[in-house]
């Protein structure tokens, strides 16, 4: 059967509960699994106890194998196991991905990147009377490099800004066959250069650290209560346009919606 989409607004595999209980044919419980070679499975974000019903929301994928063969499986507590497969492509584009705020994804124009360094957390001590150091040995650290990317308008950069200004770990993932390998990191302190004045011409420098995935807890939403705020000046105009929670859930926020002061 045929579950799945891909959605290059902001770059995930759609999983449609919807299409999977009409197969089904009845309401369920199910896990969603994520495959390149169908032997070894990994859980979808979100994905451990989803409800399987005529009025679910799709579950979305963010973490896909770009450019090749997604294989996905839905499997029910107490109904058959539905399969669909997927190439979700990148179209060349490098996407700059927030696990937990999709909705502040974005694509990003690499303009140059810098050599990479692991640092050595060892330690080399000197000892009177010795002529040789002791080592206190301790395993590398991970790889760390910096990316410049060149943004052409202020909207931009505000984008780019408020994706950074979270502070969590952040996925890089880059179209199949590039030199530069993407992941999950942590970035640092950022430059910002500017072109001439008149220009709205940037490029932001960002220092990566190769970071340890989110922990499975970590889920995205598209929307959070200031989006709805934003978008809605009065309860009245928002009952107006939403039918139902389900639909205030499937809004889309924007970059503006994380920033307070």
């Amino acid at each position: 059967m045929t579950f799945l989409t891909y959605d290059s607004v902001l770059s995930r595999v759609r999983v449609s509960l919807t299409a999977v209980r009409t197969a089904i044919g009845a309401d369920d419980t199910a896990v969603v699994q994520r495959s390149a070679d169908q032997v070894r499975w990994t859980t979808v974000r979100g994905g451990s106890a989803v409800s399987v019903t005529a009025t679910a929301l799709p579950l979305d994928d963010y973490e896909f194998a770009p450019d090749v063969l997604n294989y996905y499986r839905v499997v029910p507590s107490s109904h058959s196991e539905q399969d669909d497969s997927i190439t979700p492509s990148l179209a060349g584009e490098w996407w700059l991905k927030h696990i937990r705020f999709p909705f502040l994804n974005m694509i990003i124009t690499p303009s140059d990147v810098s050599d990479v360094t692991r640092p050595s957390l060892s330690g080399v001590y000197n000892v009177m009377g010795r002529s040789l150091p002791v080592v206190v040995s301790l395993p590398r650290a991970s790889a760390q490099w910096s990316l410049t990317v060149a943004i052409d308008s202020l909207d931009d950069l505000d984008a780019l800004n408020a994706l950074l200004a979270t502070g969590d770990v952040l996925l890089l993932q880059v179209p199949a066959g590039s030199v530069i390998r993407g992941g999950y990191f942590a970035a640092g302190d950022t430059t910002e250069t500017r072109n001439t004045v008149p220009s709205q011409q940037r490029w932001v420098t960002i220092p990566l650290t190769e970071a340890a995935v989110p922990d499975p807890s970590v889920t995205g939403t598209t929307a959070i209560w200031q989006t709805v705020t934003d978008t809605y000046a009065t309860w009245s105009d928002m009952l107006g346009a939403l039918s139902t929670w389900q639909d205030a859930l499937s809004l889309i926020g924007a970059p503006a919606d994380i920033i307070t002061s």
